[in-house]
């Protein structure tokens, strides 16, 4: 019996990516393998492309703020304390945790604690001004506070920028060498 590791590699030599996208839901799940095999089987960027998002998060992008706003999000429900997380830093407007499934020796999501519409950046207004310029200080202080040194700021913005949760967020990423342009 052939493995889903080794069909999916088959199908990544024989460029057939584009039959892979017409599938909607398609998901690592869906063929019985876990992300840490997948993960160790090809790049991320691979992984990325290969995966498209859950049709879920794709209509998501095409709805209006007010849809949006209704829907609840991972982050929502670790705001709330639904959900745990790990902690790096809090305050009344903005929370800072550990990602689950980093992507760098430190990788630290930094969101707002009021959702207000932001899915994603290019949805900011003028009244999400105060916000954005207190998570972009919080980010320097939880950098410096953690001693990260040198460190890349991501926003995705978008599914065709590898956004996978609609509620705005930033990625601290640290503890390695970045090399330019990124993904």
């Amino acid at each position: 019996m052939v493995s889903s590791t080794g069909i999916l590699a088959s199908m990544v030599r024989m460029n057939l990516l584009s039959t892979i996208r017409s599938y909607g839901a398609f998901s690592v799940g869906n063929i019985g393998l876990s992300r840490l095999a997948f993960f160790n089987s090809f790049s991320p960027r691979v992984y990325s492309r290969l995966i498209p998002h859950y049709s879920t998060v794709n209509k998501m992008s095409s709805v209006s703020p007010e849809i949006k706003e209704t829907n609840i999000t991972i982050f929502h429900k670790i705001v709330s304390g639904e959900i745990p997380c790990k902690k790096v830093y809090e305050d009344d407007l903005v929370l800072a945790f550990h990602d689950i499934n980093p992507q760098a020796p430190t990788h630290i999501l930094v969101i707002p604690k009021k959702f207000d519409g932001l899915s994603r950046l290019s949805e900011a207004t003028e009244r999400h001004q105060s916000i954005l310029g207190h998570m972009l200080v919080k980010v320097s202080h939880i950098v410096k506070e953690n001693d990260l040194g040198d460190f890349r700021l991501v926003v995705n913005n978008g599914p065709n920028a590898d956004q996978t949760v609609f509620y705005l967020h930033m990625h601290i990423l640290a503890g390695r060498n970045f090399s330019w342009p990124p993904g």
